[in-house]
């Protein structure tokens, strides 16, 4: 994010008394409250991410294990028959 400042100078004359007026003014940006929350956050949902997918693989192994003990299985109690 590009950090923007900015500045403004004006004069006025104020008609009831009289008197010129001048006033500066300059703004800038101050990360007073950001603790790198965003990339936190993003972080946080890339670990999360990883962990469910850590989870999906380890399933995925699981059933094809399964399908292929089963075959197995038969196919040993076949020969033993």
């Amino acid at each position: 994010m590009a950090s923007r400042r900015r500045g403004q100078a004006s004069v006025l004359h104020n008609n009831s008394s009289g008197d010129d007026v001048a006033g500066v003014q300059v703004s800038l940006p101050l990360p007073l409250f950001n603790r790198n929350q965003g990339n936190i956050v993003a972080a946080n949902f890339r670990l999360v991410a990883a962990q469910q997918n850590t989870e999906r693989i380890r399933l995925d192994f699981q059933n094809r294990l399964a399908a292929v003990y089963r075959r197995y299985a038969n196919a040993r109690q076949q020969v033993e028959k």
